[in-house]
């Protein structure tokens, strides 16, 4: 049985042979075969449970996202959800327009997010477009690990959808993005013209994540990572303009959303 995991990668083989000391090599060898017999017998069930429960998590996560998403369209009054402490804290004055602010959506919300967070260039014209944006929407699938993003716009002359849905498939074994699949945005067909006269060659813009011409792996791979592991967690730092995405290429796991000091927010900035 022990033959099948007598496997030693070439980067330890090379630090293997420069060791002098036979003894310590035969027990280095030996620890990598111990080692090799460990992963092998456990590395699919640990990656299993590992799975289960990130899964679990990023789903209450999900529906945290939820609730935010209520407060954001005005389905919730936040002011009940505040205690007399963070009144003070924050210098809010009960009785400034209350009858104005406690049901209000937060106009443009995601526009505003989305193009602070720098990670898609926005034109001009997308930006008329997405001032229909409402909601954005983030699942996993049962297998813990595929997801779906979506977007809803209200009625709008620039296309038919009311969602406009992506979904990104991985691989189980090594986590990498295998393909994705999305709706047709069904485009009025006066603007199809404009976006593309409109759009930066050099640049992702919003729209080119429903491109068949423009996506690819690698691309959807990054643009997944982005959206579930840093826009989504940090969409309110984005929102508040506190911190830019940098354009590096994230890992399945990351959740690097940078930092900030909340004394130094000035809710007046937000228009």
């Amino acid at each position: 049985m022990k033959e099948q995991y007598d496997y030693i990668s070439e980067d330890i083989k090379s630090k293997l042979e420069k060791i002098p000391s036979p003894s310590l090599k035969a027990k280095l060898i030996e620890i990598n075969n111990i080692t090799n017999i460990l992963l092998y017998d456990k590395e699919d069930k640990f990656h299993n449970e590992y799975k289960q429960i990130r899964g679990n998590n990023e789903m209450k996560s999900f529906e945290i996202y939820k609730q935010i998403s209520d407060i954001i369209q005005g389905k919730i009054n936040p002011n009940n959800l505040l205690t007399e402490d963070d009144y003070i804290k924050y210098n809010i004055n009960k009785k400034e327009n209350p009858n104005d602010i406690n049901y209000k959506e937060i106009k443009n919300f995601w526009l505003i997010a989305l193009k602070n967070c720098d990670y898609f260039y926005i034109s001009k014209l997308e930006e008329k477009i997405l001032e229909n944006l409402k909601d954005i929407k983030i699942e996993l699938h049962e297998n813990k690990i595929d997801l779906t993003l979506s977007y809803f716009f209200e009625q709008n002359d620039f296309f038919k959808n009311s969602v406009i849905k992506k979904h990104y498939f991985y691989n189980e074994k090594n986590e990498k993005l295998e393909k994705s699949e999305f709706d047709e945005i069904l485009w009025d067909k006066n603007i199809i013209s404009k976006l593309i006269k409109d759009r930066d060659e050099n640049k992702k813009n919003f729209f080119d994540m429903f491109d068949k011409n423009k996506v690819t792996n690698e691309l959807d791979e990054n643009e997944a990572n982005f959206l579930k592991n840093d826009f989504m967690p940090g969409v309110l730092q984005y929102y508040l303009n506190l911190v830019k995405h940098k354009n590096i290429k994230y890992d399945f796991n990351d959740n690097i959303i940078g930092t900030f000091d909340a004394g130094k927010i000035n809710i007046k900035t937000i228009k």
